[in-house]
């Protein structure tokens, strides 16, 4: 198991936007998982649950332009996976 560090986008982008410089994002919290689509599968809330233990503030679930970072590697989530940065 490795620590996935958890940010999110401080707004819903379009596909388009994710790799912009100027979008914003914030720690949201930290979680133990096997691998990148491990922690995607953890970083969704199910039944719209915001507070699943994971995460530090009260968050959505992750998606799209959400970045993912394990041993100081970020990963960016893109329609279909990730993509490292």
């Amino acid at each position: 198991m490795k620590t996935f560090k958890i940010y999110h986008t401080e707004k819903v982008l379009f596909e388009d936007e994710i790799m912009n410089d100027d979008v914003k994002r914030k720690f949201v919290g930290e979680i133990q998982a096997k691998d990148l689509d491990d922690a995607w599968i953890k970083t969704q809330n199910p039944n719209g649950q915001y507070d699943t233990g994971w995460n530090k503030v009260r968050t959505r679930s992750s998606c799209i332009g959400d970045i993912f970072e394990v041993d100081e590697i970020k990963y960016i989530v893109v329609g279909f996976g990730f993509i490292e940065l």
